[in-house]
């Protein structure tokens, strides 16, 4: 059986709306081939979620350190891996989607957390796997190979010449 995909991310005018954007472009790759559901906060701006999307919303009253439950409760494991993307996916949170059962790939800017994800996505070109902390399990994808752009831009970039 084929997993279903959760994306996993909030964005508003406060925190910005880089990390919706990031992973709208990986939606845009699979969701012709894959199921997938969009789910981020009640406090996001939700208004720029495409609306081809399937989206859930994680209620106000359920703050990130429930998440993790609150997943688990109505997204079982055995059907769905989570792509995350965001500062508030800790360490702490990472290990409690692994300990649920989850396969957890998180894209990261910062690389300060230990990581506990399945997989690791980094676009920085600089960033080395010196500057992670992270399981044995944890794979890196790390550089601007990695780099999540929407489709637009793989268009524009086809068509420039250098």
């Amino acid at each position: 059986m084929t997993k279903k995909v959760i994306f996993r991310a909030d964005g508003n005018s406060t925190t910005g709306l880089g990390h919706l954007y990031r992973l709208f472009s990986l939606v845009e790759i699979i969701k012709d081939t894959l199921d997938f559901v969009f789910l981020t906060h009640i406090t996001s701006t939700i208004s720029i979620i495409p609306k081809s999307y399937k989206k859930s919303i994680i209620p106000e009253t359920i703050k990130i350190e429930d998440e993790p439950q609150w997943l688990y409760s109505n997204f079982p494991p055995e059907e769905y891996i989570i792509i995350a993307d965001g500062y508030q996916f800790v360490a702490s949170y990472q290990r409690e989607l692994k300990k649920l059962g989850y396969s957890l790939v998180y894209i990261d800017d910062l690389s300060k957390e230990h990581m506990f994800a399945d997989l690791v996505i980094n676009h920085s070109p600089y960033i080395k796997e010196k500057h992670f902390k992270k399981e044995a399990y944890t794979k890196l994808a790390l550089g601007t190979r990695y780099a999540l752009l929407r489709p637009l831009f793989w268009t524009r970039q086809n068509k420039i010449e250098v």
